[in-house]
């Protein structure tokens, strides 16, 4: 696992075996791909610290693998941008070491962020409980977004333990979908790096992939 090996080289003091450790992190990051530039928001609303860390893996995962640019919001009723793009695991928890978690929820801040940078994205991943409650809530400015943007680009939400989740019923009265991941009963280092190389640029590209991966037959399996 990509992630366990990056976790493991930054505990590591000994130089020879970190050296080893962050170049079999290196060679695992090298079988992903990731299509796209991306918008990784996390929120740091009141009830929000553990997220923090679970954001920064999924950024720095994004980081090594994305063919575009990774950038970071850290959202509660405002935001701080970050640029992830070529930084590693360990670069990131050292700028997000002092970032607490205190506030409301309005996550659309991030959107309008993102457009005052002229970062447009290809993909959005957002680490939440998913109580989004605005103003503005990120589904009222996903379609500002999309319009200005001209695209819908494809949201996958990493719903981590707080209050309940909002963000479903709010896609849906917007008109658009979400793909939910749901860490509340937990996740480990092999899960979050397999959910992250799920994540495309187009919400159907996958499906595709799958369907276009040739069935094996029992020769191919008794070979």
């Amino acid at each position: 696992s990509a992630l366990k090996l990056e976790k493991a080289a930054i505990v590591l003091d000994d130089g020879e075996s970190r050296k080893i450790v962050k170049a079999a992190a290196q060679a695992q990051v090298k079988s992903m791909s990731v299509k796209g530039n991306w918008l990784v928001i996390v929120d740091v609303s009141g009830s929000m610290q553990h997220s923090i860390g679970v954001g920064v893996d999924i950024a720095s995962l994004l980081a090594a693998v994305a063919e575009g640019q990774v950038s970071m919001a850290f959202t509660n009723t405002g935001v701080r941008a970050l640029e992830a793009t070529g930084k590693t695991k360990e670069e990131l928890v050292n700028l997000t070491r002092n970032m607490t978690a205190t506030g409301g929820t309005a996550l659309g801040v991030a959107l309008q962020a993102a457009r005052a940078n002229n970062f447009t994205p290809d993909g959005i991943a957002i680490v939440t409980d998913g109580a989004d409650h605005g103003p503005p809530t990120f589904a009222q400015e996903y379609s500002r977004a999309a319009a200005i943007w001209g695209k819908e680009v494809p949201v996958y939400v990493y719903d981590v333990p707080g209050e309940n989740f909002k963000m479903q019923a709010q896609a849906d009265e917007a008109g658009f979908s979400i793909q939910h991941f749901n860490l509340r009963q937990g996740f480990d280092y092999y899960s979050l790096p397999n959910l992250v190389q799920t994540m495309r640029t187009n919400s159907f590209s996958l499906s595709d992939e799958i369907f276009a991966t040739p069935l094996l037959s029992l020769a191919d399996v008794f070979a």
